[in-house]
């Protein structure tokens, strides 16, 4: 005998099946900065499709871990004007991406936790870059499939993150201090379809963070 729990499982594999990439995670805008000194990018892993350009590099790619299973990567970037220290630069760059997310998800069974990282972009500049690590869960409800009346299912959503700062040599009119960039690979799942993290995640998010350049 199948059981409803069983049943209801099928029914939204087939109809997520059906669908194709309905769920897959759509690419918004990043920040394009006058002045910005470098293109940070990455080598997108195995299958990830690029799906957005900045600064004339690649800034975004997505890939289908299973049907309903997106994964993605994502970097962007931001600048601070009138700093003088590095390794402040980079701890409140830290404090700004946790404050966002206890913000907008503080309800949504969150764990955020940082921590010091032994990479550093290709092509820092000569004096250095001061670099963090992130890691973000959370337990959000999704509509995966099309319609006014599809069904909300809890998705979880992992998140690992570097951020880097380095000073930044700009010239007038141009005024900031340090530049940023922000990389991250979110692999999202769905439990209730007896779906697991995404079984290389942790080499992927290695090998993403170990291609990461300027």
């Amino acid at each position: 005998m199948v059981s409803r729990a069983g049943l209801l499982r099928g029914l939204l594999l087939v109809a997520i099946l059906a669908v194709g990439v309905a769920f897959a995670p759509r690419a918004a805008a990043n920040n394009v900065i006058a002045g910005f000194t470098k293109a940070p990018t990455f080598t997108p892993p195995a299958d990830c499709i690029p799906n957005m350009e900045t600064y004339g590099v690649t800034s975004g790619c997505a890939k289908m871990v299973e049907p309903g299973h997106p994964l993605s990567v994502l970097i962007d970037t931001a600048v601070v004007l009138s700093a003088n220290d590095l390794d402040w630069v980079i701890d409140d760059q830290v404090k700004d991406i946790r404050t966002y997310w206890t913000d907008n998800f503080s309800k949504k069974k969150l764990v955020f936790s940082s921590r010091k990282s032994g990479f550093v972009p290709h092509n820092a500049p000569p004096d250095g870059a001061s670099c963090r690590e992130y890691s973000v869960t959370v337990e959000v409800e999704k509509s995966v499939l099309e319609g006014a009346n599809a069904p909300l299912l809890p998705v979880v959503s992992h998140t690992e993150g570097l951020t880097c700062a380095w000073r930044a040599k700009v010239k007038a009119p141009v005024q900031h201090d340090f530049e940023i960039f922000w990389l991250e690979v979110t692999d999202e799942y769905i439990p209730l379809l007896r779906q697991e993290p995404a079984w290389n995640y942790d080499t992927v998010v290695r090998d993403v963070f170990g291609s990461a350049r300027l």
